[in-house]
């Protein structure tokens, strides 16, 4: 808003030297038009189409001042309208500093920022998504078992619901141990066997998920499978 400004007045500026000119301009066409039409009327010196073409630039030069003096009258509105959406400009980037300085906005954990849907300028909306955050002190691993592993690893606690006829209710929260196949030596958790999460009835395996520190393999329990 500040460089349309300077340009108006630039050009304010600009056209007003250049109304001069024309008006110079206009005055010397209306000097020769009047020679030409007094020769010709008082001497017959000349032609009538000479004295046509001189007021016809006559015309033009005073046609070119008049158009000229309408675009100057509108120069001072111009600016004045462009002055004031400036200051309204202004008053609202008052009011959105204020309210930035008292949205301040923070998680209720230590997290990870996962996922951003604004970009930077973007107007948000209330309510608007603008990023997902993510806990990483705890992390799910999901782990498909055969009937083999299903045996080793799931331990039930021998309740039963009425509604539910699936075998795998009341899965206890069975502890194992976490390592990282790339470095399995230096880096292991501990974990813990949360929940069932579905059955594949054609490849017969179960997957489980277990709650650890990091999205790992599980680790053999003793005489079982991983």
């Amino acid at each position: 808003m500040g460089n349309t400004i300077k340009r108006l007045e630039k050009q304010f500026a600009i056209d007003q030297q250049r109304l001069l000119t024309l008006q110079r301009n206009r005055e010397l066409d209306g000097l020769e038009f009047r020679r030409l039409r007094d020769l010709y009327k008082k001497n017959k010196v000349g032609t009538r189409s000479g004295v046509e073409k001189a007021e016809q630039a006559f015309t033009a030069a005073m046609d070119q001042v008049d158009q000229l003096n309408k675009a100057l009258a509108l120069y001072p509105i111009q600016i004045k309208e462009a002055l004031s959406s400036l200051a309204s400009a202004r008053a609202r980037l008052s009011v959105s500093v204020v309210n930035l300085d008292r949205c301040t906005v923070t998680a209720d954990f230590d997290a990870r920022v996962k996922s951003v849907f604004i970009k930077q300028g973007q107007y948000v909306a209330p309510g608007q998504q603008v990023l997902t955050l993510a806990d990483d002190s705890i992390l799910e691993i999901c782990i498909a078992l055969d009937s083999r592993g299903a045996r080793q690893w799931l331990l039930f606690n021998g309740s039963r619901d009425p509604g539910n006829t699936a075998w795998f209710t009341g899965l206890e929260p069975v502890a194992c141990k976490i390592r990282w196949t790339e470095n399995s030596d230096s880096h292991n958790w501990q974990g813990r066997l949360h929940r069932e999460v579905r059955f594949d009835k054609q490849t017969r395996t179960i997957t489980v998920l277990e709650n650890t520190l990091l999205e790992v393999s599980i680790q053999k329990r003793q005489g079982g499978s991983s």
